[in-house]
């Protein structure tokens, strides 16, 4: 029996695992995970170039424009009311009209809307007395945009305006 107390006092000198057997996977681990960032790093550095450089001059055209006009201005044309009786009842548009020219055209378009201020409510109002109630009634106003286009353009002689802007628009029956 001797005997079997002296192993058992060796064994419980003796850890098992203690310390030393906690840190040796952590050093494992470690040691991979930094042969894996050096392995990463170094393939990077053979497969990747050096990085692009930026050119000022891409910077400048951007800063030449930075709200992207794209040369382009606003005029304003006019702001009428027109009546459409096309359902039979009488509407009631107020408008205000306003073009998107070309900047090298705007003080021209601006000195032909001064000059012909009549003309161009007249036209305007035109369009809308003889306007489909569906064309009114849509949200874009498309057919009613290209049409006051085309007679201002035709107006004024050239294609100097690109866009028609209809800024406000307020319909309503005359019986309310």
């Amino acid at each position: 029996m001797a005997a079997d107390d002296g192993a058992n006092e060796l064994s419980e000198d003796k850890p098992s695992g203690g310390r030393r057997g906690k840190l040796k996977p952590l050093i494992i681990v470690g040691a991979l995970m930094l042969g894996e960032g050096v392995g990463i790093f170094a393939m990077m550095k053979f497969f990747a170039g050096p990085p692009e450089s930026t050119l000022a001059s891409e910077d400048d055209a951007e800063m030449e424009d930075p709200l992207n006009l794209g040369g382009q201005t606003e005029v304003e044309l006019c702001e009428v009311d027109a009546f459409n009786r096309k359902e039979g009842k009488l509407h009631v548009y107020s408008m205000k009209l306003s073009a998107m020219v070309a900047a090298e055209d705007a003080e021209s378009v601006a000195a032909f809307v001064e000059a012909r201020a009549a003309s161009i409510s007249d036209r305007v109002q035109l369009v809308i007395r003889s306007a489909d109630p569906q064309h009114l009634n849509d949200p874009s106003l498309e057919m009613v945009k290209r049409q006051i286009k085309q007679e201002l353009n035709n107006l004024i002689g050239k294609e100097l305006i690109e866009e028609l802007l209809v800024s406000k628009l307020l319909q309503s029956r005359t019986n309310l």
